[in-house]
């Protein structure tokens, strides 16, 4: 008989990159060789381990985020999801394999619990800074799981300049030529035509569009500026002389627009050839000729349905569509506000002289702005005179803060057409929906002469977690429309009520929709936003009805909110803490020893094993993790080793698995194994 003691070489807090030395897979060499006499059986006499809180994931573990208005506040009685920009989305906990489960460590999983919290989130001013984290008493021991929520700071004044020169950019051009050349010029980011463009057959220069892939725009003050010079006759007169477009797209990889239910003959704004064909903007400026030799006019326009949108009707086309920006006032009945343009604004004469445009995104609300002093020509951060908010030269051209929400329903009031209801929302940008969470700025200049050219002046756009858009994990839009059902989901979700701009809309129901800003906001959220999580479902977040991951995380309500989940606030992080311990699913381990000639069998992976002995839960005295877990079986199984001749052995392969024989990684320190070698008993 022989009783062969094994051991790995790793200790605790002492990392250790071979593979052999691994708690769950280790190589023992002998210096002199084993003899195993003929007809012989093993069995594992006992095993010590470390285990670092195992925890069994199988995939399907799953939790809603909302980022909006709480509704479970007894203040928001009554208020629907379908009331509301937001929209639950769904997140996993994920193993590395979606197939099957896989054991981690309880630190692994608050970490991939953290890294799905970030894909239920996939805001430009969230993603990549949600975190979990584990929490002990004050004696050091496991307490529960920390959900920690928090957003970036405001990009206004000092961290509002240009962050980045973005090298990465999609092109949809009508030539041979990769759309519009990039380049830095001083301290902008200048996109020109080429010097020796593509032409038809008729001599025509092709439109060309622009646009970036990284660094979305912040909804925190995040700012994307636009100097117009280069499309105008001089810097005198600032008069337009070329079909251009700037704003901001959700969908950069398509050249503004790769959703099949947008149309770019549907809406009321030009996208006709000379003008760009396919520009699904979010929100745009554009310069446009009237008439084959007429003055050019400014637009601004959105994307949106039209104006038949019923919500219903999938063939009902989502479009570009003007926001009329001018002619409205509600003094006349009894209000204060009104636009400063009473007409479209010619830029071909520019009496203003309008040099640069701004969008600024502040929470729900976007700011359109126009420019029309000194050309911001220095990057500087706070050294910059014409920063948000404080320089007179930048002055509203289009917002929903223009006006109260009662000069809105004024302008509600006063219509005359019954045809036309809701008739502020011709006249304002919707509000930022989660379709136009990630936007990044996009320029196009149409077919016209060589050489022209817009810059991008400044750049408030996120740098961490996002890079390019064509990641599902952070551009909600982009995960939406690359399935059937998803697409589905997103058409319903943009046709709601307060999404429907452009005025000719059919919805007496619907009042005038309150867009949040920043202004009376906690923690760098909107005013009333809150971090909501439905870790089961819930029927006022309506379709959460997959959510199951309470029990696992540890909390005795199901829906996290401001009112429900009693979060601690330290600074700008949002923390909800586990209140009960964890339901953690915890499998059984097995020990395999590999080079040996017995012969076991896993009927759960469907082939023969070499496991040679099953780890209960517990250890002998009662413990299912921690510091020195000891096992040993009250009677020993021995497994024939099928020899009818003698062996010689000098080197023992040892892995601890799980019942599909993967890897257990939640083992740390020094694992010791005793054998049991002898003759078979007959």
């Amino acid at each position: 008989m022989s009783l062969v003691i094994l051991s790995n070489q790793e200790e605790i807090g002492v990392g250790n990159d071979s593979e052999w030395e691994k708690p769950y897979s280790f190589n023992n060499a002998l210096k002199e060789t084993l003899k195993i006499p003929a007809n012989s059986e093993v069995a594992l006499q006992s095993i010590k381990v470390n285990r670092n809180g195992g925890v069994l994931l199988d995939g399907r573990t799953r939790f809603y985020e909302c980022y909006g208005v709480d509704l479970e506040n007894p203040t928001n009685v009554g208020v629907n999801i379908e009331d509301t920009t937001q929209e639950p989305i769904l997140t996993q906990i994920r193993t590395n394999d979606d197939n099957f489960s896989e054991v981690v460590s309880l630190t692994e999983f608050v970490s991939r619990t953290g890294l799905a919290m970030d894909r239920g989130l996939p805001h430009p001013d969230l993603y990549g800074l949600q975190t979990a984290s584990i929490r002990y008493d004050s004696g050091n021991i496991f307490e529960g799981i920390n959900l920690n929520y928090t957003a970036g700071v405001n990009m206004g004044n000092d961290s509002n300049a240009q962050q980045s020169r973005c090298t990465q950019f999609y092109s949809n051009s009508y030539s041979a030529i990769d759309g519009l050349v990039t380049s830095v010029v001083g301290d902008k980011l200048r996109f020109k035509t080429p010097p020796v463009p593509a032409t038809d057959s008729n001599d025509r220069v092709y439109a060309q569009m622009e646009t970036m892939q990284s660094n979305p725009l912040s909804h925190y003050n995040g700012e994307a500026r636009f100097d117009i010079a280069g499309v105008c006759k001089d810097t005198v007169g600032y008069e337009v002389t070329e079909n251009c477009a700037m704003g901001l797209v959700a969908d950069n990889l398509g050249g503004g627009g790769d959703w099949d239910l947008f149309s770019d003959t549907g809406g009321d704004l030009n996208t006709s050839y000379g003008a760009g064909e396919g520009q699904q903007f979010s929100y745009v400026v554009r310069m446009e000729q009237i008439g084959v030799s007429g003055d050019f006019f400014l637009f601004i326009g959105q994307s949106t349905y039209d104006a038949n949108a019923d919500g219903v009707d999938q063939s009902v086309e989502y479009c570009m569509r003007e926001i009329k920006y001018y002619g409205w006032d509600t003094s006349g009945a009894g209000g204060t506000a009104k636009s400063e343009f009473t007409t479209r604004y010619n830029m071909t004469s520019n009496t203003k002289k309008i040099k640069q445009i701004k969008f600024q995104a502040d929470g729900e609300i976007m700011n359109i702005w126009y420019n029309q002093g000194t050309i911001d020509s220095v990057i500087t951060g706070s050294g910059d005179t014409n920063n948000y908010p404080g320089s007179v030269d930048w002055k509203i051209l289009c917002s929903f803060s223009q006006a109260s929400v009662s000069d809105w329903l004024l302008l509600n009031d006063i219509t005359t057409d019954p045809t036309i209801k809701l008739s502020y929302k011709q006249h304002c940008p919707q509000p930022i929906g989660q379709d136009k969470w990630v936007m990044y700025p996009a320029v196009f200049i149409g077919s016209g002469v060589k050489d022209k050219y817009i810059d991008l002046t400044k750049n408030g756009g996120r740098t961490t977690g996002i890079i390019k858009n064509n990641d599902r994990d952070s551009n909600w839009y982009v995960r939406m429309t690359a399935t059937h059902s998803g697409d589905e989901d997103l058409r319903i979700y943009t046709a709601r009520s307060m999404f429907l701009m452009g005025g000719g809309e059919v919805n007496p129901t619907m009042v005038v929709y309150e867009q949040l800003g920043h202004t009376g906001g906690l923690h760098n959220k909107p005013k009333d936003y809150s971090y909501n999580t439905m870790l089961e479902e819930s029927n006022i977040y309506k379709y959460s009805g997959l959510a199951n991951a309470r029990l696992l995380l540890g909390f005795s309500v199901g829906v996290l909110t401001t009112s429900t989940g009693s979060p601690s606030n330290v600074g700008d992080v949002v923390t909800y803490k586990g209140d009960i311990s964890p339901k953690f699913a915890v499998s059984n381990l097995f020990v395999r020893l590999n080079n040996f000639t017995q012969t076991s069998y896993n009927a759960g992976i469907g082939r023969p094993s070499k496991v040679i002995y099953t780890m209960p839960r517990f250890d002998n005295s009662g413990r299912e993790d921690g510091i020195g877990l000891f096992f040993e079986p009250a009677e020993r199984v021995y497994l024939d080793l099928g020899n009818s001749e003698e062996l010689f052995i000098n080197d023992f392969s040892i892995d601890i698995v799980d019942n599909r024989e993967r890897l257990s990684r939640t083992l740390i320190g020094t694992t010791v194994i005793c054998l049991h070698i002898r003759p078979i008993r007959r």
